[in-house]
């Protein structure tokens, strides 16, 4: 067979994988906890990962509201704890 599958959509590509449907390209964060259950096998070569980094701004000269303290704050703790991004040592966090 020769089977060709295309999604848009990163829950049904990890869908896909989880079947045992092939082989496919998808950020590791929204499948670490699949690979460290064994359910899906990565394929990796000795290139360096692709980091993508989320980057927060806000005016020079502008102090923080309220909201934006308690949004950051709890933002930075739940990255904590979160498994995948222990793997990674760049966050700042």
């Amino acid at each position: 067979m020769n089977i060709k599958f295309r999604a848009q959509d990163m829950r049904t590509s990890i869908l896909w994988l989880k079947s045992h449907m092939g082989i496919g390209i998808v950020d590791g964060y929204w499948v670490a906890d699949l690979i460290d259950n064994d359910e899906i096998m990565p394929i990796t070569t000795d290139q360096p990962q692709i980091m993508n980094r989320i980057s927060m701004m806000h005016l020079q000269g502008k102090s923080m509201s309220t909201l934006e303290t308690i949004f950051l704050d709890y933002f930075k703790e739940h990255m904590k704890v979160q498994k995948w991004t222990q793997r990674v040592s760049y966050l700042g966090i």
